[in-house]
């Protein structure tokens, strides 16, 4: 399953880098249904609704399913690996930008 999402991200971020912005959402909407959980997607969408269609709202509610994904990962690596954690659910440009806009978003 990784290995084929990773596939599929990779193809969403090169439709992105091409302009297809609709064709982006709409394929990685599809990799959210099947997997809402999936850390990596849900960055990704959060990306796309906050850089290119300013959707704050929805880009928050995305980052927010990221971050906790992340967290439980971070969790689950620390358990796995005898207390050493490596962040890997999350690039760090990502994790800027959630907190950013959820700081944002708690000030208003």
């Amino acid at each position: 399953m990784a290995d084929n999402i990773a596939t599929q991200l990779l193809v969403i971020q090169q439709l992105l880098e091409q302009g297809k912005v609709g064709e982006a959402l709409a394929e990685l909407q599809v990799i959210i249904a099947r997997y809402p959980e999936q850390g990596k997607a849900q960055a990704m969408l959060g990306s796309i609704y906050l850089h290119h269609l300013a959707d704050f709202t929805a880009a928050e509610e995305a980052f927010r399913i990221a971050m906790r994904q992340a967290a439980i990962l971070e969790i689950k690596q620390k358990t796995e690996n005898g207390g050493k954690c490596q962040m890997l659910e999350l690039p760090e440009n990502n994790k800027l930008t959630a907190m950013y806009l959820l700081s944002w978003h708690n000030d208003r």
